[in-house]
């Protein structure tokens, strides 16, 4: 398939070919008929044919007129080296010059071997043709009423009556306008085919494109965005897309009956919305079926009327999104002035069934994502996740991190059982929690371990999370066995490595339980 911008009045957008053994039928509007490239191929079988016609009339007696004969024959030739011309610098008109230029050579010729009773009277039906195929519709009429104005001249010129002269004119001009009709309709029904073919090309690269981009997004807020610019660019294709080309595309996430509408980049453009507010959108959840309409303001309530005039909103196309049977969201286009065409409509559910697929793999994503990085029996995160953020760590600030054992928990669990054992590290886990501040993160390793890290330990901080979380174990109790934790606390500048900064937290751990628990240690500094 090759692209090219037309280059006369009428043209079509693209140069396509429809190849079945050796004849190729051409789309020729996209390009003025005698301009380069590829005037020369498509003047080729012609000039063949007309060569044909002009050399057999020196068969048995030869022209009957030599001059005559060989005046036809270089006007011809110069109609046929046309495509030689400037055609770029030429007004669309004057592509019929040639062809009228053609129809006298080939009058010449059949008055040159005896006039309009000769055989060589059918070479008048190459302008016919050539027009049907490679010229506008008007201009093939044109070379019809070219050709039975010189069968006329040619009967007058033969002294042949004028009843002969009418039937003659009547079967030859029938004869004309029936074949450049007829070619005219077959030239116009391929050009749909192909012009359909083109934009099955298209959709199948648009949605390929689709697919690609929303295989790559694993988390769905991503999915959801980027199924927000694929309808989008679906929705501005001028061949296609919503007429005009004004539209807006959003995807909107439904949560029970408030419905949110998000933004390109995955962000709420508002606050919601109930789902009641619209009844189109109520509909298609309610259906959880695709549906295009013009927008009636007399359905909508007074909120959404006022949105829906401000925007200047004429149509709307709504797809829904489903992930296991229930409705997630809803793909909306909606038209300023110009309605969803059907195609656009065909694409938007296919995106939808690709965003589907897409969604319900960034669910399972982030459900497994979820598990591997959260602790399952308090829901903090765990060591991976701990550790993911600590690498993470940004910024030019002092950080701290605190290593925390449950003192005890061997016992609790030896004497009064492993159910005991969880609620005892839960009820720790409550109390740990209930002393986060913004910028710091608390994590359970597994078994009696915790951890802590703070993103901005300037000043003591971090020695001040350490005694907020001591304090806030204080008198705690789980079936009457009191809760204690062991601390250690170290801080590291912006540049030192994680991994030693935890070591010392670690190390200082060991000294705070030494010590007899229910304190904290700062490395290399004093017990707290």
């Amino acid at each position: 398939m090759t692209g090219r911008r037309p280059d006369g009045p009428g043209s079509g957008s693209l140069v396509s070919q429809l190849v079945r053994g050796d004849l190729v039928v051409e789309q020729a509007a996209a390009a003025r008929p005698f301009a380069l490239p590829g005037a020369a191929r498509r003047l080729a079988p012609f000039g063949v044919t007309v060569t044909l016609a002009w050399a057999s009339a020196w068969l048995a007696r030869g022209p009957a007129s030599v001059p005559l004969w060989a005046a036809g024959a270089a006007l011809s030739t110069l109609a046929g080296l046309s495509f030689l011309a400037p055609w770029r610098r030429l007004p669309p008109a004057a592509d019929i010059v040639p062809v009228l230029a053609f129809v006298a050579a080939t009058a010449m010729l059949v008055d040159s071997v005896g006039g309009v009773k000769s055989g060589l009277v059918m070479a008048m039906l190459v302008p016919v043709a050539w027009t049907a195929l490679y010229h506008r519709r008007s201009e093939s009429r044109m070379a019809v009423v070219a050709v039975v104005a010189a069968l006329l001249a040619l009967s007058v010129a033969s002294g042949d009556s004028w009843a002969v002269i009418a039937r003659r004119i009547v079967l030859w001009g029938s004869l004309s306008a029936v074949l450049s009709e007829s070619i005219q309709a077959l030239r116009h029904h391929l050009t749909g085919l192909l012009a359909g073919r083109d934009q099955l090309l298209l959709d199948a690269n648009a949605l390929g494109r689709a697919a690609r981009d929303l295989e790559a997004a694993l988390d769905p807020l991503s999915v959801v965005a980027c199924a927000s610019r694929q309808a989008a660019e679906m929705a501005s294709s001028p061949a296609t897309g919503v007429a005009g080309g004004h539209a807006i595309c959003e995807y909107v996430l439904l949560d029970g009956d408030v419905a949110r509408v998000l933004d390109g980049s995955g962000l709420a453009e508002t606050g919601g919305f109930r789902l009641e507010e619209n009844p189109y959108l109520a509909d298609v959840v309610a259906v959880a079926s695709p549906r295009r309409a013009a927008i009636m303001l007399d359905e909508l309530t007074p909120r959404v009327r006022s949105i829906v005039r401000r925007l200047g909103l004429t149509h709307a196309a709504f797809v829904p999104v489903k992930v296991e049977s229930a409705v997630h969201g809803v793909i909306a286009v909606l038209g300023r002035g110009g309605e969803v065409s059907e195609p656009l409509f065909e694409r938007l559910i296919a995106l939808g069934s690709l965003t589907e697929l897409a969604l319900r793999r960034a669910l399972d994503y982030e459900v497994q994502r979820q598990q591997a990085t959260t602790d399952p029996l308090t829901g903090l995160p765990n060591r991976q996740a701990f550790r993911e953020w600590h690498y993470r760590r940004g910024g030019r600030r002092p950080f701290a991190i605190l290593a925390i054992d449950l003192d005890g928990l061997g016992w609790v669990n030896d004497e009064l059982g492993p159910e005991t054992g969880d609620r005892y590290v839960t009820a720790s886990a409550r109390a740990l929690c209930a002393t986060m501040r913004q910028g710091v993160i608390l994590a359970r390793f597994g078994g009696d371990q915790f951890a802590a890290l703070v993103f901005d330990a300037a000043e003591g901080a971090g020695c001040i999370v350490a005694a907020r979380m001591l304090s806030s174990l204080a008198g705690l109790s789980v079936d009457r066995h009191p809760v204690s934790a062991s601390i250690g606390l170290a801080v590291g500048r912006p540049g030192d490595d994680p991994d030693a900064v935890f070591k010392a937290a670690d190390g200082a751990l060991l000294e705070a339980k030494e010590r007899g628990g229910m304190c904290f240690v700062l490395a290399d500094e004093g017990a707290g």
